[in-house]
């Protein structure tokens, strides 16, 4: 390099591709969001259009999932009963990590919805959250040592 002002001139990418294109990004996440809500869309239409004995099995992994996860929403139990129903403890790779407890090579992640920023419709003036797509793996997927999980109980 014959000119050494190049060096601090020029602005290269820290991830050494091209510079970051907010617009598509904005079109990948809404993609993503698209995807997560057509997931929930399908498992609660084939839920619905299930026969009897198979409508009965699928809605009790719905509430089996909604009960071990009872701080989540009805949409976040349905994409965890859709992706994996015997989850039982959720967090994002970052989480685990502080924890000292490593995901599994390989292991697939389970999208959720994660609530956003609040913002302002423009055509009435209300107010909505808006919600992207967060990837959590469960602790089967993960280094750490597993409890048994306790039995369940039905009442007839």
């Amino acid at each position: 390099m014959p000119n050494y002002d190049d060096l601090f001139s020029a602005q290269p990418d820290p991830q050494g591709g091209e510079s970051f294109d907010k617009d598509a990004w904005a079109v990948k996440k809404q993609h993503e969001r698209d995807q997560v809500y057509g997931l929930i869309d399908a498992y609660v239409h084939d839920m619905g259009s299930l026969g009897k004995l198979t409508f009965a099995n699928a809605f009790q992994t719905y509430l089996d999932v909604q009960a071990r996860f009872d701080r989540y929403s009805v949409s976040n139990a349905v994409l965890i009963a859709a992706q994996m129903p015997e989850a039982t403890r959720l967090a994002d790779f970052d989480a685990w990590k502080d924890n000292g407890v490593y995901v599994k090579r390989g292991a697939e992640a389970i999208t959720i919805l994660e609530p956003g920023k609040e913002y302002t419709r423009q055509e009435d003036g209300s107010t909505g959250v808006f919600y992207n797509p967060k990837k959590v793996f469960d602790i089967s997927q993960t280094s750490a040592i597993q409890q048994t999980a306790p039995a369940v109980n039905r009442d007839e």
